[in-house]
Formats: structure tokens, sequence, C-alpha cells
């Protein structure tokens, strides 16, 4: 079964972002309700549903592709605080800044874990057939080799039970 998101720790640290970030830009000026506080509150949010939604993806190429999309929207959060920090909207900048880092750093960990490359595992059967069936134990998939193919593969003799 596939772990939920919500034990994520890259997506506890992303929803707490979000939080500071809501109630930070509640004191933004109305005349930047549209310009800077919509665009920022959509790309904090994007951040955890991103997470969300890649954990859902059953390939984990999906769900590398959808950490990539959070990881974009990560990256227009600093600047808009920078950008808000500039217009007065927001005294300190730093501390709504020190929270994507550490999401950004989460997210460069899960990606690189599920950039290695998983061992593949297989169960095989001898029939008396002298025919070798093998299984992938990741796919379940099902593979069948003679036992004189399979033998000259592994350059390794295989006994067969008859």
């Amino acid at each position: 079964m596939k772990q939920d998101f919500r034990n994520l720790v890259v997506w506890q640290k992303a929803i707490a972002s979000v939080t500071e970030v809501y109630r930070a830009t509640q004191s933004f000026p109305n005349e930047e309700k549209f310009g800077l506080t919509s665009p920022l509150r959509r790309a904090s949010v994007s951040i955890p549903s991103h997470i969300a939604e890649g954990q859902g993806r059953l390939p984990r190429g999906e769900f590398r592709h959808v950490l990539g999309n959070a990881k974009g929207s990560l990256c227009e959060v600093e600047p808009q605080l920078i950008i808000a920090h500039n217009l007065g909207s927001l005294n300190d900048p730093q501390p709504l800044q020190e929270k994507p880092h550490e999401v950004a750093r989460g997210l460069n960990g899960l990606l690189n874990s599920l950039t290695k490359p998983q061992p593949t595992t297989f169960a095989v059967t001898v029939h008396s057939t002298a025919r070798i069936s093998m299984r992938d134990a990741a796919s379940d998939t099902g593979l069948k080799e003679s036992g004189q193919r399979l033998r000259t593969r592994l350059r390794n003799p295989v006994h067969l039970v008859e």
C-alpha cells in the first residue's frame, strides 16, 4: 500500500509554510489583492498540493514530474516575498523564507530517493519440463525462458529438478 502523503515530512513543512504565508498576506493592502496576495497564496498552496498529487501517482516518473512542479511553485514564492518586502507590505521576509528553504531540502531529498534505481527481484520456479518461469516481483509480469537460454544468460549452471 502506498504511503499517505500526510506522513511525508516535506508535505507537513509545506502546509506550515502555506499557513504562515496566509497569515502574513492578511495585512497586505487591498490594491495588492490580485497583484501580489493572490499569486503568493496560489504558489504556496500549489506546493503541498503537488506533493499530495504526486504521492497518489503510480509510476515513479510521474511522481518525480509532479514534485518538479512543486519545486517550480516553490521558486515562485521567494521572489514574491522579496517584492512584498520591497513594497513595504512585509516587514521581514526572512522568517517566511526559511520554511520554503526547508521544503526545498525535503523535496530534493524526496526527488533523489525516487531517482535511485530500485533493485529488481525475481522469483524463479523450475518446472519438470525443463522450462523455467521467472516472475518479476516488482511488476508481477511473467517471463518464460527455456532452461538452456537462462543458463546461458546467467553464465551459471542451473540444476533442473525432474
